[in-house]
């Protein structure tokens, strides 16, 4: 039986931690020095720039485990909110929605968020995972927005807003998933092998140097060639190497390797007013967009665009013509 794109991906990223367990258990014999070269040599880069235009407001929300890092724009503005979710990989941050927003703001309220664990958002020692982040969400929607909001998400966010949706369906209006990645097809138990990697990516020591291993620099680079179009410029894989290496990040990186974000598209229960809308990139790897038919047998009532000159983030690779279809789609 065939595998679906997200069992290859899994495959594929199983492989490369495992070299990365063993070359970081190898490297002169202690994997702790290494990791902590590291992770000092990521803190000496600058940190990346925030958008120029002034109608961008930086702000931080407390929650009850650490802050929130949020960029907003024109929150005065009437309208329903658009609230947004990066993907989950390293380095991922708010930035990825950057120039796909740009339209959207003469209309809509904008809110970019970094999940906790993530972006410029805080690292606490909490837990992490989707039930984590969809609690936080939840706060964030009540105190700081305090009013229903649209919801759109990026890659392995897409389970996060999809159960956000699920559990606070008064506070979620609709749904647009970009790239969507992290809702599998079943949910079987996890193998031995899967057991036993889940455990070694647990560990102190040796799941600091999986990570590091998946959070080099060159490995960072390769990931977002794959990902997106576009080749990455210098900047771009300087930050999201540094955002990869803050103190702390290992904990929700290594979470979401572990599978702790992802969520069977079955055990879903979403109310069946909800719009859903899911953009696909024509040649998106990992998820490929032949995956898409086995998706809608789950998500019967959404709705499909495919776009053809991107790969696996259609609003990084095609920013203009995705904010023209989400517009298009909140109507």
């Amino acid at each position: 039986m065939a595998r679906s794109g997200s069992e290859q991906r899994k495959a594929s990223r199983r492989r490369r931690l495992g070299q990365g367990i063993a070359l970081g258990t190898l490297a002169l014999g202690v994997p702790a020095l290494v990791n902590s070269m590291i992770a000092k040599r990521a803190a000496q880069l600058p940190p990346g720039s925030l958008p120029a235009d002034e109608d961008w407001r930086p702000e931080r929300w407390a929650s009850a485990v650490g802050e929130l890092f949020v960029l907003t724009r024109g929150l005065s503005r009437p309208a329903t909110p658009i609230v947004f979710l990066h993907s989950l990989g390293p380095g991922h941050s708010h930035q990825q929605w950057l120039a796909a927003t740009e339209s959207l703001a003469l209309k809509h309220p904008l809110i970019l968020v970094d999940l906790l664990g993530w972006g410029r958002s805080d690292r606490p020692k909490a837990p992490y995972g989707l039930k984590a982040s969809v609690s936080t969400l939840k706060n964030l929607g009540s105190e700081f927005i305090g009013k229903p909001f649209h919801l759109v998400a990026s890659g392995e966010s897409a389970p996060v807003a999809l159960s956000l949706a699920e559990s606070a369906p008064e506070m979620v209006k609709s749904v647009a998933l970009s790239g969507p990645a992290g809702l599998t097809l079943d949910s079987a138990e996890p193998s031995r092998r899967d057991w036993a990697f889940d455990q070694l990516l647990g560990a102190p020591i040796f799941g600091t140097s999986a990570v590091n291993a998946y959070t080099r620099r060159s490995a960072i680079e390769n990931n977002l060639i794959r990902h997106q179009l576009a080749p990455p410029s210098a900047e771009q894989i300087d930050e999201h190497y540094r955002l990869a290496h803050l103190p702390g990040s290992t904990s929700p990186v290594s979470t979401f390797l572990r599978g702790r974000y992802e969520r069977a598209l079955g055990t879903l229960a979403l109310d069946p007013s909800l719009k859903v809308w899911i953009a696909w990139g024509r040649k998106a790897v990992g998820e490929p967009v032949e995956d898409a038919d086995l998706w809608l047998r789950h998500l019967k009532s959404a709705e499909l665009v495919v776009f053809e000159n991107a790969a696996s983030w259609p609003h990084v690779d095609q920013p203009k013509q995705f904010s023209d279809e989400l517009v298009r789609f909140i109507g």
